[in-house]
């Protein structure tokens, strides 16, 4: 399980998604930002993100974000 910020320096979240889609495709990958992207959150939600949580977030939220994107 990876927690992945779309928005970072130098390789931009989308970039690093992909590559880690493509390396590891049973990966599961859970999305985060701050940041309004709609166009891309739903774009990777379509090619097997596990969930989007919206940022700032606390623990409990943090928790229930991986126990969904998980399955559990």
């Amino acid at each position: 399980m990876v927690v992945l910020d779309l928005v970072m320096p130098v390789m931009g979240g989308e970039e690093v998604f992909r590559a880690l889609r493509e390396e590891y495709p049973r990966l599961k990958v859970l999305l985060s930002s701050g940041h309004d992207m709609q166009e891309t959150t739903d774009d990777l939600m379509s090619t097997g993100a596990a969930g989007f949580l919206r940022k700032p977030y606390d623990l409990d939220e943090l928790e229930n974000a991986l126990a969904e994107a998980l399955g559990s």
